[in-house]
């Protein structure tokens, strides 16, 4: 079905709702897949930092 051929304004109160409920469905689960991300971007970079810290340490102990 093309947008196009949807008359929102003829379109019941139900078929409205309808609507709203599969756009916050949608909403909520993409918030979710960011909060996901968003963790494990988290984690990444606290992995990044501690091998560098490391690296660092090793470079300046061994001077």
């Amino acid at each position: 079905m093309k947008l196009e051929d949807i008359d929102y304004q003829n379109m019941t109160k139900g078929e409205k709702n309808e609507i709203i409920a599969y756009a916050a469905g949608m909403l909520q689960c993409i918030h979710k897949e960011i909060n996901n991300m968003h963790s494990l971007l988290l984690i990444t970079s606290i992995a990044k930092i501690c091998i560098l810290l490391a690296i660092l340490a090793t470079i300046l102990l061994h001077k």
